[in-house]
């Protein structure tokens, strides 16, 4: 009896010992290091991504206010507010097949239209279609002024000197506008056919046609037209007279530029804000270092347009300066 009841003891002892070690001795579960690890890092890439994006808005706005502050943007000039309304559709692309359409476009009051009739028509000329040449100095008597005009640029892009009084015809004609092509297209010519035609021309009383006339000598550079730029310089028309000092400029004369410049720059400093921007291309035009102090004042202007004709005006003129520098002796 006695062993058995020995026995039973030493079994519940053994039971006893064994629960404690189960709950006191057994080593705490280890947690999942693993899942926490990557949670945490997690947390953490989320929190440098959130301040890189942070980083690159601050930048980016950084940049911006620096592109407003020197009026350009991504390399470009900024845009002009007052300049950026939206625009409308463009028009459909024009197609011209033939001859006979080209003619009945060229006269239309499609404007679109008519340029590309007359691209089709100068490369029929060029192909050695005579009827080409027929139709186009009969446009030079149409009713119509900008049909005179379209037809005075076609028969310049033959290039023919014997072609030259046809123009000299358009250079009388009763519209401006027609008078002013045929001094572009006069000016395309050497100065031997060029020249005196071009002279004539300075009788005129529009003051586009007088500049372009001008502008037309001074690319000639034909040193029989000095005497009468240097009187275009006082014409009346300001602009008449700045063209010819520009004009005078090609020939080595830089006195006129010089001498009306101040008058320039007090315009570009006054006025309406397209009297100023009118004013400030003169400037820029004249390209007279004197007056790029004012223009770089003019940098600061809150007008985004002034700012942004000032700085051209200012590029030309150091360009200028670079290239009078490099010719001078060393």
């Amino acid at each position: 009896m006695k062993p058995v009841i020995l026995m039973i003891t030493l079994v519940v002892l053994c039971l006893a010992a064994g629960s404690a070690y189960l709950v006191w001795g057994m080593p705490p579960a280890r947690p999942n290091t693993n899942r926490q690890a990557a949670a945490n890092s997690g947390e953490d890439q989320a929190a440098r991504n959130e301040e890189l994006r942070r980083e690159e808005q601050r930048l980016k706005e950084e940049n911006r206010k620096l592109a407003e502050a020197l009026g350009e943007a991504s390399g470009e000039d900024t845009a002009d507010p007052v300049d950026s309304q939206p625009k409308a559709e463009p028009p459909p692309e024009v197609v011209i097949s033939s001859l006979d359409q080209a003619k009945k476009a060229f006269q239309g009051e499609d404007a679109q239209a008519a340029r590309k009739a007359l691209e089709f028509l100068l490369r029929a000329a060029k192909g050695g279609d005579a009827e080409v040449r027929a139709f186009l100095v009969q446009m030079l008597g149409h009713a119509d002024e900008r049909v005179r005009a379209l037809a005075v640029e076609g028969i310049g892009n033959y290039f023919d000197p014997k072609d030259l009084p046809l123009l000299e015809i358009a250079s009388r004609d009763g519209s401006p506008l027609v008078r002013e092509a045929a001094a572009t297209w006069i000016s395309e010519y050497p100065p031997q056919y060029a020249t005196n035609s071009l002279l004539g021309m300075l009788n005129d009383d529009n003051p586009r046609v007088l500049q372009r006339a001008i502008e037309g000598l001074g690319e000639l550079r034909d040193e029989a037209a000095v005497n009468a730029l240097n009187r275009m310089t006082r014409h009346e028309n300001d602009d008449v007279a700045a063209e010819a000092a520009v004009a005078l400029r090609n020939f080595g004369d830089y006195g006129p530029a010089e001498r009306m410049a101040p008058k320039w720059v007090e315009r570009a400093r006054e006025g309406t804000r397209e009297e100023r921007v009118h004013a400030i291309r003169k400037l820029g035009a004249l390209r007279v270092e004197g007056s790029k102090p004012a223009l770089e004042g003019m940098l600061q202007d809150p007008d985004p347009k002034v700012v942004k004709e000032a700085r051209k005006a200012i590029r030309k003129i150091d360009t200028d300066v670079e290239k009078r520098n490099a010719g001078k002796p060393k």
